[in-house]
């Protein structure tokens, strides 16, 4: 595991942004611009291909790090590009930039949390407003959720990794000491996803979501113990007043990822200094295996990296389609806000 006590905090990032906004500058592009946010997850990378104009700016990951003094790797894992992707989508004015994270750094991986969630920093020193994450996830309800693949909205989650990013020396620049995590996933933009979903027809389940560190895939120890949580989480929500989210038959997924960058997020929007992720934030996963092999009529070829790949490839398109439409229907809420917040000139 490599040492981040000297990286990675408020003076990185900020030497990181400064780096990336010359890059946008050069390429003349406003960094002003930069208010919405994805995260591509496995499987998912032809979203920059498919949805972001060719003139965007392209920059690995291990440029920044370069630029800042911090060793990168060479290896990483099969399917994340490991870039940022900044430009407008395509047909859209240059005035309204989407930063992406193409692929991901694991703490699978052998780094560091807080550099797993390094981009997240650049992006709230940005000024980056909305956030729609994204990831490939095994089917811990096969009873629930029977296709594959699919696409799942995520409404709260459950992290057993020991490996929180905010624990050590608390910078009150990114957020505060003890940020309140108690709407991680807010209702008002899961109803956005949710219409613009109804709208182009495709089918969106919500549930929650666990992540455990990996990189092995779950035993169905593992599996059966999540079930039993999430009966118990499903059985005390409903009986919580003004909860809604959990109604009818539970609904989880397991992954590797995610999580952890969501709590960020929180912590991000509730800085005094540097406040972001506060207009927007959502999560979909790709639900490309039944987790453990536990399928809906009983065993099934256990998940390995190749399938959750293919998986992920089939359902690209339908990705790609809901998350343009999301981000464009943050995009168009980001500009409402903006127009209600200025001040009505009277005429003399």
């Amino acid at each position: 595991m490599e040492n981040s006590k000297e990286h990675y905090g408020y003076d990185d990032a900020s030497r990181a942004c400064g780096f990336v906004t010359n890059k946008l500058v050069q390429a003349g592009l406003n960094p002003d611009n930069v208010k919405n946010a994805i995260i591509i997850g496995s499987g998912l990378g032809s979203f920059t291909k498919d949805h972001v104009d060719s003139s965007s700016v392209k920059i690995p990951f291990n440029e920044i790090f370069a630029n800042i003094n911090i060793e990168g790797r060479k290896e990483g894992v099969e399917g994340h590009a490991k870039q940022l992707v900044i430009g407008p989508l395509n047909g859209e004015l240059a005035d309204k930039l989407i930063i992406a994270q193409d692929g991901r750094e694991h703490p699978y991986e052998g780094i560091s949390i807080r550099r797993a969630v390094f981009w997240l920093r650049i992006m709230q020193l940005l000024g980056v407003e909305t956030l729609l994450g994204s990831n490939a996830i095994g089917i811990v309800t096969p009873k629930t959720l029977q296709v594959l693949p699919s696409l799942i909205l995520v409404h709260s989650h459950r992290d057993f990794a020991d490996d929180n990013p905010l624990v050590g020396n608390n910078d009150d620049r990114f957020g505060p000491r003890f940020p309140h995590s108690g709407d991680l996933y807010p209702a008002k933009t899961r109803k956005l996803v949710q219409e613009v979903a109804a709208k182009l027809d495709i089918p969106l389940k919500q549930g929650t979501l666990f992540r455990f560190k990996g990189p092995e895939y779950e035993s169905r120890e593992t599996i059966y113990d999540l079930r039993g949580i999430l009966e118990n989480i499903w059985r005390n929500g409903a009986l919580q007043l003004g909860e809604d989210r959990f109604t009818g038959e539970s609904v989880g997924a397991v992954g590797m990822s995610s999580t952890y960058e969501h709590l960020v997020a929180q912590h991000a929007s509730q800085s005094e200094y540097h406040k972001a992720f506060h207009k927007h934030r959502a999560h979909i996963s790709a639900a490309t295996n039944y987790a453990a092999g536990l399928g809906p009529d009983g065993p099934v070829p256990e998940p390995t990296h190749e399938e959750v790949k293919r998986m992920g490839c089939l359902v690209e398109e339908r990705f790609g389609k809901l998350a343009r439409e999301v981000i464009l229907e943050m995009q168009k809420a980001l500009q409402q806000y903006q127009q209600n917040c200025q001040p009505e000139i009277k005429s003399k």
